[in-house]
């Protein structure tokens, strides 16, 4: 008989007053804390008083996580038979089966002869032992568990007793430590994902110089983080973000300093309002709009520093210019800058929804791959430079035609929009080189590797756990050009 390949299985047993129902449903609460929990449980108010050895007239059960319950394994009057309401069955399997790929743990209780001859949730049972990442814990009696185990093969099976077992706990406590670390993997596995579409995509961006790049990768972070988040139920954003920025570091063009700061600090401003109330449709959009709103600030600061307010006046103006033309009355350049916010977080509500109801990351990652397989790696130094090199690097930074372009272009608009003297833009145009210079400088003094590797030494745990499978994740996409997006992180 073949053996199933869930990840393992828990059987709880003992006697009749061995307080198998009290255990399961204390399990099944502490796990639902941090876990997605699904199954079938018998409902408190129908079963049988705690200690009494006496076989109840009839059982009602429900499933995890529903206040519904239905009547099951109801005794026929006169005889010891019991009949099993076939209503019942198919509407508990229709509502546990769509959880199952979605959940950590799947709880039975009290399976049985239905079971081992093949009927009752057999079938659903069978469903739940194929998942791979699936935890089963499943209670039965003691005269069953040895045709349950015939019935239901597993390699990693635990046959829990709870009259010899001394301590119950122990078991509870392995279980934790196996989804922590599991967690940890599928945490690892996102991020390494996630890390190959931004230097993929990031790098395909910034050699061709596409306008706006910075603002495109925010809106595919959120889709990547939004099909992360689904497939997590929420859980790891932060830890993800980190990830995904210190994998940026193998980005083959461009600077990595600005855009791992970038990506870090967007992904954790996805992730507050996740962390805050829950997985759900309205913390994602929160989310996004928080993430995308947060890219056009710092663009601005930047901008500001580098010109000052009439930056943010030539741009609130641009943009009032722009509407008047779509019939949009804008009277002051704040107003423009507060609809340029507005129109991110349209598009950004638009971005996460796709990703909430549509898991669009394979799609992405291929484009990632196929974007990247045009770029060759360049020679980038990897030592610490000297002041004098990393002066030089600058230098030439400023001199870039793309930058001294980007740069005269907001020259251009800040003449037109923000009425200044020849005098104040001389000013302007000096202070932004100086500014830009001194930026280009700093970010080629930052030793990126040593960074990350003194990072990845403070690691532990779960944590360690998660690096390591980021890691693997980008190398075998080194070492396999041809391979395959994962499609199921789970």
């Amino acid at each position: 008989m073949n053996t199933n390949s869930c990840a393992g299985l828990i059987l709880v047993t003992g006697s009749p007053a061995a307080g198998k129902s009290r255990l399961l449903a204390d399990w099944t609460a502490r796990l639902r804390r941090k876990w997605q929990v699904c199954g079938i449980e018998t409902a408190p108010d129908a079963s049988r008083r705690q200690g009494s050895k006496a076989a109840a007239p009839a059982y009602h059960i429900r499933i995890v996580g529903s206040s519904q319950v239905w009547p099951w394994a109801v005794r026929i009057e006169g005889t010891d038979e019991r009949q099993y309401p076939e209503t019942t069955r198919t509407t508990v399997v229709e509502r546990v089966r769509p959880a199952l790929p979605v959940s950590d743990v799947c709880v039975f209780e009290d399976l049985g002869p239905q079971e081992i001859a093949g009927h009752g949730f057999s079938g659903l049972v069978d469903e739940a032992l194929s998942i791979g990442h699936l935890w089963v814990v499943a209670s039965a009696k003691r005269t069953s568990m040895a045709d349950l185990r015939q019935r239901f093969p597993v390699g990693r099976t635990i046959v829990l007793d709870l009259d010899e077992h001394p301590d119950p706990e122990e078991v509870f406590a392995f279980l934790e430590r196996e989804l922590d670390t599991r967690l940890a993997s599928r945490i690892g596995a996102c991020s390494g994902l996630g890390g190959l579409v931004e230097v993929g995509l990031g790098s395909f961006l910034h050699s061709f110089r596409v306008p706006l790049k910075g603002h495109a990768l925010a809106y595919i972070q959120t889709l990547l983080l939004t099909t992360f988040g689904r497939s997590l139920h929420g859980r790891g954003l932060f830890r993800i973000s980190m990830l995904m920025a210190m994998l940026k570091a193998f980005s083959p063009a461009g600077r990595t300093i600005r855009p791992m700061f970038y990506i870090f600090m967007q992904g954790a401003s996805f992730a507050l309002p996740v962390f805050l109330f829950g997985w759900h449709l309205f913390s994602v959009i929160l989310g996004a709009i928080i993430l995308n709103g947060f890219t056009l600030f710092l663009s601005l600061v930047v901008n500001y520093v580098m010109f000052g307010k009439s930056i943010l006046t030539a741009m609130g103006n641009l943009v009032g210019t722009v509407a008047g033309l779509f019939g949009l009355e804008l009277d002051s350049w704040l107003a423009g800058l507060g609809f340029l916010f507005l129109l991110k977080a349209v598009i950004a509500v638009a971005v996460a929804v796709a990703g909430y109801y549509f898991h669009l990351t394979p799609r992405l990652f291929h484009l990632g791959r196929r974007a990247g397989a045009f770029l060759r790696p360049k020679n980038v130094p990897r030592e610490p430079q000297t002041i004098r090199q990393s002066a030089l690097g600058a230098l030439r930074d400023v001199f870039r035609p793309t930058f001294l372009l980007a740069f005269l272009l907001s020259i251009l608009m800040i003449l037109f929009f923000a009425r200044l003297t020849s005098g104040e833009l001389i000013f302007l145009l000096i202070r932004g080189l100086c500014i830009a210079f001194a930026g280009f400088w700093l970010f080629r003094r930052i030793n990126v590797q040593k960074v990350g590797v003194s990072l990845q030494k403070r690691f532990s745990g779960s944590m360690a756990v998660s690096m390591t499978e980021a890691l693997r994740v980008l190398q075998e996409d080194r070492k396999d050009k041809d391979a395959d997006a994962p499609e199921n992180l789970s």
